[in-house]
Order: C-alpha cells, then sequence, then structure tokens
C-alpha cells in the first residue's frame, strides 16, 4: 500500500515536471517569434536558452560533436573572428563596430552546434515549439498594428516593418501548420490572411509574395502530392482570376500602393522605382566592396561605413541620386560577403543549402509535421536577397531546428 502511494507520487511529480519542460520549449518558441520583451538590455529568449542549455548539462554532456555538419557553424564562427581579426590594424571605429557584432555570430553558430549536437530531444519537443512559433506570430502581428496606434510602449522594442516581414517569413508556414496539427484549420487560414494583410499594409512587398505562396503551400501540404498540387493549381487559378477584378485593383491602389506597382506594373518597378534601384546599387557596392579583400571582407558591421562609389552600370541609375551611398545593404548575402569576404559567405550559404539539398533528396524520410519548416528556410533564404536580416534571432533559430531535422534524416533515424 505504501509503496502504491509512493508510485503514484513520483507518477504526479514526474508529470508535474514533464509538463514544466514542455512549457519551456512553448516559450522557448514563442520568444523567438517574438523577441520584443528586454531583460538587462538582451531580449529574453537569450536567457531562456541559457537555462535551458543549463538543464541539458545536468543530464548529459552539453558539448559533443557527433555530426558532420557541426562542422559548419564552427566555420562560420571562425569566418566571422578572421574577419573582426583582419582589421585590427585599422581605424577605431571600424574595430569597435566590428567586435560589437562578433558576439552575436559566435552566439548564432553555438546555437546551431548545440541544436544539432542534442537534435533529438529537439525534435522530440518540436510540438511545443511549433505551439510557441504560432503564439508568438500571433501577438508579434497584433504588437506590430498596436505600436502605431500607441508609440508610448517605449520600454518595449520597436519593430521595423522590414524586422516584422522577416519575422512573418520564417514563422508564418509553422504557425498555420500548428493550427492545422490541431483541427483548425480555419484558423490557419485566418492567419495566413492577416499575415498577408498586414504586410501588405505595411508595404513590404517582397514579403507579402513569399507570405502568401508558403502559406498557400502549407494549407495545401499533404501526403498525397498530387492531391495537393491539383489544389494549388485551382487556387492559383482562382487568385489570377481575383487580382484582375476592378475592386480588388482599387483596394490594393487605396491601400498598398507599393504591392499593386509591383502586381500591375511591374516593368516600370524595376526601372524607376527608388527601391528596387537602391537595392541594385547596393549589389553594385558591395561585389566593389568584395574586390577589395576576396578572403576576409572589410570587418562585421563596416558596410555602412564603407564610402565605395558606384559605377551605376544597370538601367535606371540615373534616379538613385547619391553615387556615395553609405547606408545598409538592403541584402544579406552582398552584406556577408562584403564584410566577411569568402570565409563567411561560403559557411553561410552552406548551413543555407544544406537543408535546402537535404529536403530535396530524402523528402520521403520527413514527415509532414515538420516539412514547413523546410518551407519556411526556402522562403528566408530568398527573402535574405531582399533584405539585410541576418542579424536577427528569427533566422538563427529557425536555422537550428531545420539542421537538428536533417541531421537525422541523412543518419536515417525516424523522426
Amino acid at each position: 500500500m505504501v509503496y502504491q502511494i509512493n508510485r503514484n507520487v513520483i507518477s504526479a511529480k514526474n508529470r508535474h515536471i514533464s509538463k514544466i519542460n514542455n512549457q519551456i520549449f512553448v516559450s522557448l518558441g514563442f520568444f523567438a517569434a517574438f523577441p520584443i520583451i528586454l531583460l538587462i538590455g538582451q531580449n529574453v529568449l537569450l536567457f531562456l536558452l541559457l537555462f535551458l542549455f543549463y538543464t541539458i548539462s545536468k543530464k548529459r554532456k552539453l558539448i559533443q560533436f557527433n555530426s558532420v555538419i557541426q562542422i559548419i557553424p564552427v566555420l562560420f564562427a571562425l569566418g566571422a573572428i578572421f574577419s573582426v581579426l583582419n582589421i585590427l590594424n585599422k581605424d577605431t571605429e571600424s574595430v569597435s563596430r566590428a567586435v560589437q557584432v562578433l558576439p552575436n555570430y559566435i552566439y548564432w553558430s553555438f546555437l546551431l552546434f548545440l541544436f544539432v549536437a542534442h537534435r533529438e530531444l529537439f525534435i522530440k519537443k518540436y510540438f511545443y515549439i511549433s505551439k510557441g512559433i504560432m503564439y508568438g506570430l500571433v501577438v508579434s502581428i497584433v504588437y506590430f498594428f498596436i505600436q502605431f496606434l500607441i508609440p508610448e510602449l517605449f520600454f518595449l522594442q520597436k519593430v521595423t516593418p522590414n524586422q516584422f516581414s522577416f519575422m512573418c517569413v520564417c514563422f508564418t508556414p509553422i504557425g498555420i501548420y500548428h493550427l492545422k496539427s490541431i483541427n483548425k484549420k480555419k484558423l490557419g487560414y485566418i492567419l495566413a490572411f492577416i499575415s498577408i494583410i498586414a504586410n501588405a499594409y505595411a508595404g513590404r512587398r517582397a514579403g507579402t509574395v513569399l507570405i502568401f505562396a508558403g502559406s498557400l503551400i502549407t494549407l495545401n501540404l499533404s501526403n498525397n502530392f498530387f492531391s495537393s498540387t491539383f489544389k494549388l493549381v485551382l487556387v492559383f487559378i482562382f487568385i489570377i482570376c481575383m487580382l484582375q477584378l476592378d475592386i480588388t485593383k482599387d483596394y490594393m491602389f487605396n491601400n498598398s500602393p507599393r504591392v499593386y506597382d509591383m502586381l500591375y506594373n511591374g516593368d516600370d518597378v524595376s526601372k524607376e522605382d527608388r527601391s528596387v534601384l537602391f537595392r541594385k546599387a547596393m549589389v553594385e557596392k558591395g561585389l566593389s566592396i568584395f574586390e577589395k579583400n576576396m578572403l576576409f571582407g572589410i570587418g562585421l558591421n563596416n558596410f555602412g561605413l564603407d564610402n565605395t562609389a558606384i559605377s551605376g552600370n544597370f538601367e535606371g541609375a540615373k534616379f538613385v541620386k547619391n553615387k556615395n551611398l553609405q547606408k545598409s545593404s538592403h541584402n544579406s548575402y552582398i552584406l556577408i560577403l562584403a564584410e566577411g569576404g569568402l570565409c563567411l559567405i561560403i559557411p553561410f550559404v552552406l548551413i543555407l543549402l544544406t537543408p535546402i539539398v537535404i529536403f530535396f533528396i530524402y523528402q520521403k524520410r520527413i514527415p509532414i509535421y515538420l516539412k514547413p519548416v523546410y518551407i519556411s528556410v526556402l522562403l528566408m533564404s530568398i527573402h535574405l536577397y531582399y533584405i539585410s536580416a541576418i542579424v536577427n534571432v528569427f533566422a538563427w533559430v529557425l536555422l537550428s531546428i531545420v539542421l537538428s531535422i536533417s541531421t537525422i534524416v541523412i543518419n536515417k533515424k525516424n523522426i
């Protein structure tokens, strides 16, 4: 009798601990998608990860090298370090700016390394992580609108339209599929619609298109390839017809002129739109900077300091008035190429390409509930060409998850 009571007490205690453990992973997903709240100058996610890694270290060895994929984040960290070491003899401002962001690059590399090392744990808890991401995505969308209505929320970080759009691109497919997995597909449609409208309202053209595409694919994702493809074709035809309606055109013109121009005035946008032309100018500038030091670049966080003039060898260059453009690259690939050279861009591209290649080779091994992660990574990889957002926690949590999944997949283990 006493033994039975003790066993029940232990069982209840274990269930309580398990519930708390699950909530930690929900919180991890939530603060990945809503990293706004600061604690001692850093977002809560950092401290949550530190606590999580501490609890892992109590049960098993924290630093483990058990996959060849872990070499890639190590190379990325080394590339960032060499980029900084290479400019130590330069002016104080350049060195200071590089040193300021170096801890972020090392932190992200460490995150990737640890997620892959303990991949079984993170994938086992993926349901709770995706649940947190879904909640964080919803709160971020609400917060994005609130910050315009109540600007007095000074104690929280402001979310720029570009940051918001990038977050939606990274996490909307995951949030939608989580709702599908708990038999709330209608809410998934609502989440997709709100995310698309929010990005259109913010004038984020690339983000709007990518979120729309990702939402469409995720909502029609199924184990039957032909059935899902047929549904996508029907939906695509329906959307094309809807876009041709005058009422749709009028709404777009009045509420999101930039998206309207992209949809209906594509040729003019590519030749005259200042935003598009500025990005072309930054690509040209970035390639010119890369030629100065192909191996190590000009140093982290120094793109904006460089005064390299663009030659304007592209159509519409006359509309870019200031040829000495000391601003953001608006292109994550060009940013890393210019600031870190080949030593940084090669491991970065490998980090992105590895899961995408694995997905196309081993997609039959990947359970359907994990495929939205790959959809998100593919969309994010495209979006990074249009936005300088790699210095951001969204991308690295997503990449940590997808590399964990990919490592299990290539090891031929069941997920």
